[in-house]
Formats: structure tokens, sequence, C-alpha cells
């Protein structure tokens, strides 16, 4: 009856450790989270491939691209007497100046 007992305290006692072994994982993991940055720096943000992409407005922030800035300008508009197959368009109440175009029809010309 003894022995039947002290098995008993044993394992009483093993559970006991583990959960107190548990509750400090979390903590620190949770001191982990906080060190880190959050994705995005706190602002909306979509994973893609990979790489994070900050969302600001109806756009995506992305790189630079020198290239890219010689054959069309931030509002939309092509440089250097390009011209699109598709039909662009601008919404005054969205921006006054930047051209857009349905993806159905970019994707049409394409």
């Amino acid at each position: 009856d003894e022995e039947g007992d002290g098995t008993e305290g044993d394992a009483e006692g093993e559970a006991a450790d583990s959960e107190a072994g548990d509750t400090e994982e979390p903590e620190a993991e949770a001191e982990d989270a906080v060190k880190e940055e959050p994705l995005g720096g706190g602002k909306p943000f979509r994973k893609i491939q990979g790489k994070v992409y900050i969302i600001d407005g109806d756009e995506f922030i992305t790189d630079e691209d020198p290239k890219g800035n010689e054959k069309i300008d931030p509002s939309g508009v092509l440089l250097g007497g390009r011209k699109f197959k598709a039909a662009t368009f601008i919404l005054p109440s969205r921006h006054p100046t930047r051209q857009y175009m349905l993806a159905i029809d970019a994707a049409r010309t394409s």
C-alpha cells in the first residue's frame, strides 16, 4: 500500500513539474514576441512569396524601380510617347491625377 501511495505521489509531482515548465515557456515566447518588430511596422500589409508589402490606401508600396520610373510617372501617365493598349480613366474623388485601368482590360491586351 505504501509503495502504491508513493507512486501516485511521484506521478502527481511529475504532472505538477510539467505544468510548471509549460507555463514558463509561453512567457518566454511572449517576451520574444514583444522584442520583435511587427510585420509591416503596425500598418496593413500582405506577405507575397515571403516578402512583406505595406498597403497604403489602394496600393502596395514596392521598392523603387529606376527603369520603370523612366517609363511611367507616379500618377500612371506613360512617358516617352508610350500609349496604353487599353483604356484608362481618372477617379477624381479618389485621386485627382492618377490613371486607372480595369484589370479585365489589362488582361485582355497582354
